[in-house]
């Protein structure tokens, strides 16, 4: 009885703390954020994603006070001194907690943006053997949630195009809903495109074979572009792995003339070897992989 009673009484100060909380994020979050947040299949709308935040920043902004001000305490013992130490730092971790709150829907967005551009071939192959068998647009929408249901790049725009029209939304206007969410131009192009001839009527094909065309010259500047990248990445690696051993013989020579008390050379070459040259290559192939993983279809 006692351990409901104080589980109830905690519920409701966690309530009372939390409740003013989400509206200030919610306050300070820019509704234009929903678009990054669906898009980027972060999650289905902007008020459960403020949520989760403001779960999170509440903690780490509590958390980040107390730290601060116990730890100046137990140097100072300055009471006022640590109290303000506290302040500012809670509020130095609620900005940067919403700031990354931000940002992360942007990064993602721009990442999935770049997935659904390498698979595009894909939605649009599969479109055009439905749609040229005279399967009604709608339908056609439904079965490609089934039939792309294993890769799973486009499930959060197939997702939302069948659950607006389960619930009686007209087919254009989903289209059109989700067109402003989807990071992929491409995709952009293809439903907005679709939204007359949903509207309308009439032959969906020479759309298709358009919306192919220009996704292929995009698809040729963007390999272009990647292999510039990737010329500049290896360039600069190669430089750095002939630079390091001229710079290690320089700094050998200016260790014998004047050598520095407690770092012999003998640990600067170790730091170079098993460090620096593994870390550059293995920055250089994270990077060149993070290039190429946006082109593989």
């Amino acid at each position: 009885m006692l351990k409901q009673a104080l589980l109830k009484t905690v519920g409701k100060l966690t309530y009372i703390v939390y409740t003013p909380f989400y509206k200030l994020c919610a306050s300070i979050i820019p509704r234009s954020v929903e678009r990054l947040v669906v898009g980027s299949n972060l999650s289905s709308s902007i008020n459960k994603y403020i949520g989760v935040v403001s779960s999170i920043s509440l903690v780490a902004t509590v958390a980040g006070g107390l730290t601060s001000s116990h730890l100046l305490w137990a140097l100072t013992k300055d009471v006022p001194l640590s109290f303000i130490a506290g302040l500012a730092a809670s509020i130095a971790v609620f900005l940067a907690s919403i700031a990354f709150s931000i940002w992360i829907p942007a990064a993602k967005y721009s990442s999935r943006g770049g997935l659904l551009e390498a698979k595009m071939p894909i939605l649009l192959s599969h479109l055009s053997l439905l749609l040229a068998s005279r399967v009604e647009l709608s339908r056609a929408f439904m079965e490609l949630e089934d039939l792309l249901k294993e890769p799973g790049a486009f499930s959060v725009e197939l997702s939302l195009i069948n659950s607006l029209t389960s619930t009686g939304v007209p087919l254009s206007k989903a289209l059109v809903t989700v067109a402003q969410v989807t990071p992929s131009p491409t995709m952009r192009e293809l439903l907005l495109g679709l939204t007359s001839i949903a509207e309308s009527g009439g032959d969906p094909m020479p759309l298709l074979n358009s919306v192919m065309e220009t996704y292929a010259g995009r698809y040729n500047m963007r390999v272009e572009r990647a292999v510039s990248d990737l010329a500049i990445i290896l360039e600069f690696y190669v430089a750095l792995s002939i630079l390091l051993p001229i710079a290690l013989s320089s700094l050998a020579l200016l260790f014998i003339i004047q050598p520095v008390y407690g770092f012999p050379f003998e640990l600067l070459l170790f730091m170079s070897t098993f460090v620096l040259a593994p870390v550059m290559l293995l920055s250089t192939l994270i990077i060149a992989d993070a290039i190429v993983s946006k082109l593989r279809l």
